[in-house]
C-alpha cells in the first residue's frame, strides 16, 4: 500500500508538469459574450455624496459586452471589447422639493490585452488590461478602463469564464467563449 501511495505522489506532479498545452496556441481567435454586475461608475456613484439629495434610490443594471481576441503567443493576446451598462437613479432634492431622476447609459469601446499564467489542456489562468473609450448618453465621451488580475477559463474550445476584477466590466463578469 505504501508503494503505490509513494508512486502517486511522484506521479501526480508529473502529470500535471507533463499535460498538453492545448489550452491556447499563437493565431488562436476567441469570441467572447458576457455579463457583468457593479461597474466601476457604479461604485463611483455609490461613493459620491450629494449634499442635495435625499431618500436615494439607485438601479444597477447588468453590463453586458462582446469580446474578440487574437493570440499572438501561446500566453498572450490583444483584442477589443464592448460594453454596454445604464445606470438610474431618484431623489428627492432638499432646495427645491422636487423629484430627480437620472438615467444613462454607458458603450465601452476598448482595446484589451489578456495574460495568461496557466495555460492546460481544460483549463486556464490569466488576467486582463483594457482601456479606451466610453460614450454616455447624457455626457461628453470619457476614459474607459478594465482591470481583472484574475480570471478563469474552463472547457477547450467552447468554454465558460469567470473574470474578478475592476472597470467597465464590473466587479465580477462572466460568459461563454469560442475559440477557432
Amino acid at each position: 500500500m505504501k508503494k503505490y501511495i509513494l508512486l502517486l505522489t511522484l506521479f501526480l506532479p508529473l502529470s500535471f508538469s507533463c499535460s498538453v498545452y492545448a489550452q491556447s496556441a499563437e493565431g488562436d481567435i476567441e469570441i467572447s459574450g458576457g455579463i457583468g454586475e457593479i461597474a466601476g461608475a457604479d461604485i463611483v456613484s455609490i461613493l459620491a455624496y450629494n449634499p442635495d439629495a435625499s431618500n436615494i434610490k439607485r438601479v444597477f443594471h447588468p453590463i453586458y459586452s462582446l469580446g474578440f481576441k487574437y493570440y499572438l503567443k501561446d500566453k498572450f493576446a490583444l483584442g477589443l471589447s464592448v460594453t454596454q451598462h445604464s445606470f438610474s437613479e431618484s431623489y428627492f432634492n432638499v432646495y427645491t422639493y422636487r423629484n430627480v431622476s437620472n438615467y444613462c447609459d454607458a458603450l465601452s469601446l476598448c482595446v484589451e490585452m489578456k495574460k495568461v499564467y496557466l495555460n492546460r489542456e481544460y483549463f486556464q489562468l490569466y488576467s486582463t488590461l483594457g482601456a479606451g473609450v466610453m460614450y454616455l448618453s447624457n455626457a461628453s465621451p470619457g476614459f474607459s478602463m478594465y482591470i481583472s488580475p484574475i480570471g478563469l477559463r474552463a472547457g477547450k474550445n467552447h468554454a465558460f469564464f469567470a473574470e474578478f476584477g475592476l472597470g467597465y466590466k464590473g466587479l465580477v463578469h462572466g460568459g461563454y467563449c469560442y475559440r477557432f
